[in-house]
């Protein structure tokens, strides 16, 4: 039984951050002026964005 319940806790941890991110997304297509949706992983500023990978370039939105 705790098996289950440690598995059912990930899953639900898993849609909660996945849902976060989406909020997050949303937030950030809303609010242009705050600056650019910022891909987990990728802590860089202005100049080194633009030596990004190109996949990581596209604007999802």
């Amino acid at each position: 039984m705790r098996y289950l319940a440690a598995i059912a806790f990930l899953f639900i941890l898993m849609l909660i951050g996945l849902a976060c991110d989406r909020a997050y997304r949303r937030f950030a297509a809303r609010h242009p002026d705050l600056g650019p949706y910022r891909w987990p992983g990728c802590s860089c500023h202005g100049h080194v964005a633009k030596d990004m990978p190109a996949h990581l370039q596209k604007n999802p939105f």
